[in-house]
């Protein structure tokens, strides 16, 4: 770096006291920065790139039954305000005779302990376990249906996964990997306004959150 003469005059007429100043003044910035310099370093991935931290506190791992049970009674809650739902959940002991036919998942155990019916997941309605233990006989296993639409198709769960279903043909499309998961993202839709409630038709998406179409 050149420097100018009048800046080398300049420089000469410091005492030798002024300088040790100046010197020690440049130290301790170094030595301020020198830290703030490691952290960025070290924050910085190897790749160079700036990574955006996720908001939230994303949920890691399986719901524990807690979360489950919490689940439910969130979606309950929304049916309550939204569709005047008259919540009444199904005694433990029916329960207990559709899990001795078919294997039931918690979370779904949780949802029928706090309704039974009036729950709408769009178009499908949750079934009564009572009216579930009648219909196995036509539902392959381990398929338990738990909600039905206006045509009969159904929704079903089988090896925690959820599937769509119709009668005479089968399980069709998965559609998430495990009921658990499932109910908590239908959850989240519905306590971010995605949906409202239609009488007589179940749950249909909001212009807001609907997608576009062009033209």
């Amino acid at each position: 770096m050149e420097v100018s003469a009048d800046r080398l005059r300049d420089l000469r007429r410091i005492r030798p006291s002024g300088l040790k100043a100046l010197a020690s003044c440049y130290k301790t910035r170094i030595d301020w920065q020198a830290p703030r310099a490691a952290e960025t370093a070290a924050a910085m991935p190897p790749s160079g790139k700036i990574e955006v931290a996720e908001e939230g506190n994303r949920r890691r791992g399986e719901m524990t039954p807690s979360e489950m049970r919490q689940c439910a009674k969130d979606i309950v809650a929304w049916f309550q305000q939204h569709a005047d739902l008259d919540a009444k959940g199904c005694d433990q002991s029916v329960i207990d005779e559709l899990s001795k036919k078919r294997d039931v998942p918690l979370a779904l155990e949780e949802l029928w302990r706090e309704a039974s019916t009036g729950i709408w997941f769009e178009g499908y309605e949750l079934l009564h376990p009572q009216s579930i233990t009648k219909m196995l006989s036509d539902v392959d296993a381990p398929y338990v249906p738990f909600a039905r639409d206006i045509d009969d198709a159904l929704l079903v769960v089988g090896d925690d996964a959820v599937y769509e279903y119709e009668m005479g043909e089968g399980r069709g499309d998965r559609l998430e990997s495990s009921i658990a998961d499932y109910l908590e993202a239908y959850r989240n839709k519905l306590l971010e306004g995605r949906f409202e409630y239609m009488d007589g038709d179940g749950c249909v998406e909001t212009m807001a959150s609907a997608p576009s179409r062009g033209k």
